[in-house]
C-alpha cells in the first residue's frame, strides 16, 4: 500500500514539475516576444518619424517645383516682350541714318550762311530750306522722333544763326537713339539670361521633387510593412501571453492541490505506519490522535487513495484536525459517493429556537446569535443526523466549507459547488446582509446573497422553505435588505436559494423581519412576507460542508 502512495505522489511531483517546466518556458516565450513587439513598435515609430519627415520635405520640394516653374513662364514671357522691343532696334538705325543725313543737309547749308549775300537772296531761303530738310526728315521717323525734330523747326524759325544749337539737339537726339537702342538690346540678353537661369532651377527643383515623392512612396512602403509586423508581433505576445497565463494559472492551481496531497499521503503513510489509531470499526466511532487528518473529504480520499471502495467506506464517527485547530474533533462523517462530507449543524423545527437573531449589529445582524458567535450546541452522536434538535458543531467554527451539502430530514436537498475557503463562522463574520429593497434575487450575485453555484438539488416533497418542490441555481449566504433601504423593514435569511425570488420574502433558515417597530425571528421561514415558522414541527435540516 505504502508502494502505491509513493508511486502516486511520484506521478504528482512529475505532473507539478512538469506544469512548472511548461510555466517557466512559456513565461519565456512571453517574455521575448514582449521584447520583440517592443523593438518591431519602435522601428515602427522611427519609421512613421522618417515618413512623415520625408512628407513635409516633398511638399516643399513640390511647392519649390511650382514657383519655379512660373518664375520660368514669367522670364518666358519677359523675354517675348524684350525681344519685340528689341524689334526697334531697325527702326532706330533707319532714323539714325536719316539724321545722318539730315545733319549732312544742315551742314551743308550751314556752310554758306556766310554767303548768304552772294549766292542766296536772303537767310530767309536758307531757314526755309533747313526746315524743309527737317519736315523731310520728320515724315520717315517715329512720332517721337518727330515730336523732337519738330523742336528744331521751331529753332530754325527762330534764325538760322541758331544752326549750332540745331546740330547739338540733333547730336542728342542721336545720343538718345543709340541708348534706346542699347537698352534695348541689354534688356533682352537679361531676358534671356533670366530664362536660361528659371528654366535651369525649374529643371532641377522638379527633379528634386520627383525623387522626393518616390522616397516618400518608398518610406511609406517600409511604414505600412512595419504596422504589419507590430500588429503580427502585437498578436504573438497575446496568444503567448494567454498561454503563459494558462500555464501559471494550471501550475499555480495544481501547487496548491499537490501540496494539499502531500500532506494527506504524508498522513496516510504515518497512519499505515502506525501514528494513527483507529479503536473502532468503520461505521463506529473513530478515535484519533493528535495526528488526525484535516476532514472527513480528507480522510475519504485517503481511503480511495488506500485502495478501498465506496461501500467499504462506512458514514460515522470520526476524529478530525482541521488545519486551524490546535486540537482533535470528534464529528459525524457522510461517506457516500459524495466524497466526504462533515455534519457542521442541525436547525430544527421541534425544539426551543436556538437559530434566531436581531438587528442589534446593524447590517452584520446580531453577533452573538448561534450564526455568528463561535459557540457550540450540542454533542455529536451516531443519532445526531436523524436527530430533529438544534445542533452546531465546532467544527461549523473551523472547518473549510468549500462545499455546503443541505439535508432535509435525512434526505439530501442540495449540494453547492465549490465556492468558500473559509468556515461557515468565518464567512457570516466576513458578511454583511446588503441588498436593496425589494431586490430580485433570481441569479449569481457577489453583493446581495453572496451566491454559491448549486451543483445538483433534489426537490422532496414537504419541503417548505429553500426548494418548496423544484430545483435552484444558486445558494445565497446571508442574503438580506441593508439598514434603511426600506423604510426599516428588513427582511433576511442565513440560508435561502433563488427560489425565494424576492428579498422581501425571508424563506430560508435563520428567517428574520423587522416592520412595525417589532423583529420577528424563527429558525427556518416560509415563503412569506413575514418571518414565519412552518407549521409541521417534524421537519429539520442538517448542514455538513466538504473541504476539498
Amino acid at each position: 500500500m505504502l508502494g502505491t502512495l509513493q508511486s502516486n505522489l511520484q506521478k504528482l511531483t512529475t505532473t507539478n514539475n512538469n506544469l512548472k517546466a511548461d510555466s517557466d518556458r512559456t513565461a519565456a516565450a512571453a517574455a521575448s516576444a514582449k521584447t520583440l513587439f517592443e523593438e518591431a513598435s519602435s522601428d515602427m515609430a522611427t519609421k512613421k518619424a522618417n515618413m512623415e519627415n520625408a512628407m513635409t520635405a516633398s511638399e516643399a520640394a513640390v511647392k519649390k517645383c511650382k514657383d519655379n516653374t512660373e518664375e520660368h513662364l514669367s522670364a518666358q514671357a519677359a523675354q517675348a516682350q524684350a525681344a519685340s522691343n528689341d524689334k526697334d532696334s531697325a527702326v532706330i538705325d533707319k532714323e539714325l541714318a536719316l539724321i545722318a543725313q539730315l545733319k549732312s543737309k544742315l551742314q551743308e547749308l550751314s556752310n554758306t550762311k556766310n554767303l548768304q549775300t552772294e549766292n542766296l537772296q536772303s537767310s530767309e531761303d536758307v531757314t526755309s530750306l533747313v526746315k524743309r530738310a527737317i519736315s523731310d526728315t520728320s515724315a520717315g521717323v517715329r512720332p517721337e522722333t518727330a515730336l523732337v525734330l519738330q523742336s528744331l523747326q521751331v529753332a530754325a524759325g527762330r534764325h538760322f544763326q541758331e544752326s549750332d544749337q540745331i546740330h547739338n539737339l540733333l547730336n542728342q537726339l542721336i545720343a538718345k537713339l543709340e541708348n534706346e537702342k542699347a537698352t534695348k538690346r541689354a534688356n533682352l540678353v537679361a531676358a534671356t539670361n533670366r530664362v536660361d537661369n528659371a528654366k535651369k532651377a525649374a529643371d532641377q527643383s522638379c527633379i528634386a521633387s520627383d525623387a522626393k515623392r518616390k522616397e516618400v512612396q518608398l518610406l511609406t512602403t517600409s511604414y505600412k510593412n512595419s504596422v504589419v509586423i507590430v500588429n503580427t508581433r502585437s498578436e504573438e505576445h497575446k496568444t503567448i501571453s494567454g498561454l503563459a497565463a494558462s500555464a501559471l494559472k494550471a501550475y499555480t492551481d495544481f501547487q496548491a492541490s499537490f501540496e494539499s496531497e502531500k500532506a494527506t499521503m504524508a498522513s496516510i503513510a504515518q497512519f499505515f505506519n502506525g501514528g494513527m489509531k483507529c479503536s473502532a470499526a468503520m461505521g463506529s466511532d473513530a478515535e484519533k490522535d493528535q495526528d488526525a487528518l484535516p476532514s472527513c473529504s480528507a480522510i475519504y480520499k485517503a481511503r480511495r487513495s488506500a485502495g478501498h471502495n465506496i461501500e467499504s467506506i462506512k458514514s460515522g464517527l470520526y476524529t478530525i484536525k482541521p488545519t486551524s485547530s490546535s486540537m482533535p474533533l470528534k464529528v459525524y462523517c457522510d461517506m457516500s459517493e459524495m466524497g466526504g462530507f462533515t455534519l457542521v449543524a442541525t436547525v430544527a423545527n421541534a425544539d426551543a429556537e436556538h437559530w434566531t437573531y436581531n438587528a442589534a449589529n446593524g447590517n452584520q445582524g446580531q453577533l452573538s446569535s448561534l450564526w455568528e458567535n463561535g459557540a457550540t450546541l450540542g454533542t455529536v452522536s451516531l443519532d445526531t443526523p436523524t436527530t430533529n434538535a438544534d445542533f452546531k458543531s465546532e467544527a461549523f467554527n473551523s472547518l473549510k466549507a468549500s462545499r455546503i451539502l443541505i439535508k432535509f430530514k435525512g434526505q439530501n436537498l442540495l449540494v453547492t459547488q465549490s465556492c468558500l475557503s473559509s468556515s461557515l463562522h468565518t464567512t457570516f463574520n466576513n458578511f454583511n446582509f446588503a441588498c436593496g429593497g425589494s431586490e430580485a434575487m433570481t441569479g449569481e450575485s457577489k453583493v446581495c446573497g453572496h451566491s454559491c453555484p448549486i451543483q445538483n438539488s433534489w426537490p422532496v416533497g414537504g419541503e417548505p422553505t429553500l426548494l418548496r418542490g423544484s430545483t435552484a441555481g444558486f445558494l445565497y449566504l446571508k442574503a438580506g435588505e441593508a439598514e434603511g433601504v426600506q423604510d426599516q423593514n428588513k427582511d433576511r435569511a442565513y440560508f435561502s436559494t433563488s427560489n425565494r425570488a424576492n428579498v422581501d420574502y425571508p424563506a430560508g433558515l435563520g428567517s428574520f423581519c423587522h416592520q412595525q417597530n417589532r423583529d420577528f425571528s424563527t429558525d427556518m421561514g416560509v415563503h412569506d412576507d413575514n418571518a414565519v415558522r412552518p407549521a409541521d414541527r417534524s421537519i429539520f435540516y442538517t448542514i455538513w460542508v466538504s473541504s476539498d
